[in-house]
């Protein structure tokens, strides 16, 4: 499933009916391994709340990004929270996915992106946030409608 997250609350942090979330705070749920790809500026209202708020819930096994410097400045930012994810450049992914095994990816990419990460993410047997918009361009859409498609997964959006 796709959980498409609006506005700048963060799908975590909302039961409001406004945005999608995973799980509310101090709810009894088993625990969610997250990852992020993109670790720009867009991600960081991610990272806090699994990180803070919802660290009962929630732990961010792996980052990803296409700069290393990016990568590396998140990595000690989210240090300083506590928390302490492996790292992983955009070519090793896949490899992220294979070893960290999320229960969902957080796809905080350029939005030119995002289907690649959201295509690949559903095919791994991984549950994904996206931010708005999912995709730029038509055939990218009609792709993401196949992916899920091909793995009975359907998208969804708030």
């Amino acid at each position: 499933r796709i959980i498409y997250a609006t506005g700048i609350k963060v799908a975590l942090l909302s039961g409001d009916g406004n945005t999608w979330f995973i799980c509310k705070k101090n709810e009894d749920v088993d625990m969610k391994k997250y990852a992020i790809v993109g670790v720009g500026g867009r991600s960081m209202m991610y990272q806090d709340a699994i990180a803070g708020d919802f660290k009962a819930n929630a732990t961010l096994v792996a980052i990803c990004d296409n700069n290393a410097g990016r990568l590396k400045f998140a990595g000690k930012r989210l240090a300083a929270l506590a928390s302490e994810p492996n790292c992983y450049l955009a070519d090793e992914f896949d490899n992220m996915i294979v070893k960290d095994v999320p229960d969902i990816v957080i796809v905080c990419t350029k939005d030119s992106v995002h289907d690649e990460y959201i295509c690949r993410s559903l095919k791994a047997g991984c549950d994904v946030i996206t931010e708005k918009p999912m995709t730029i361009e038509d055939r990218k859409s009609t792709r993401l409608n196949s992916s899920h498609t091909d793995i009975s997964r359907m998208p969804s959006s708030a």
